[in-house]
């Protein structure tokens, strides 16, 4: 009985897993598994797989998986990327971190944010001189994986 609607439970987990993916964040990963399943069950309807071959069914799902990781993952990471106009860092943009030590226009120094350690300098633009060991700061960019943070009034 299961053997009859094979081709439909390929196609259900296609679509579950392209709805994980979207749901997971856009990962794009499972979504190379998607294509895998819904190439198991189109080759199902066609006959090309005996529906009774769960073996052969699972074996060309990971085949199928790998494959299209191998043919798309690229150009389509390229495309993302392509499309993103933030910048490599924005979500550090903003946040607040605490420093380890002292800052000044003169040093570079240790602040802390989301659990790592970073090296921070302070931004050009702000008036004080100096902020202190465990105050808080804002980044407002990052060069050169330095946190160019300012004082949070």
């Amino acid at each position: 009985m299961i053997y009859e609607n094979i081709a439909n439970i390929w196609f259900l987990l296609s679509v579950a897993l392209m709805v994980a993916e979207v749901v997971l964040g856009m990962t794009i990963v499972l979504m190379f598994a998607s294509i895998g399943a819904f190439a198991v069950g189109l080759l199902v309807v066609f006959n090309a797989i005996a529906q009774q071959a769960i073996t052969w069914q699972i074996a060309i799902f990971m085949v199928g998986t790998v494959l299209s990781t191998a043919i798309f993952f690229k150009p389509l990471h390229k495309l993302l990327k392509q499309r993103s106009n933030m910048p490599e860092y924005h979500n550090m943009v903003g946040r607040t971190v605490t420093l380890l030590e002292d800052i000044s226009h003169d040093n570079v120094g240790n602040v802390e944010w989301s659990g790592s350690i970073f090296k921070a300098q302070l931004s050009s633009d702000v008036a004080s001189k100096k902020i202190i060991v465990n105050k808080t700061a804002t980044i407002v960019a990052v060069k050169n994986n330095v946190l160019i943070i300012k004082d949070i009034n």
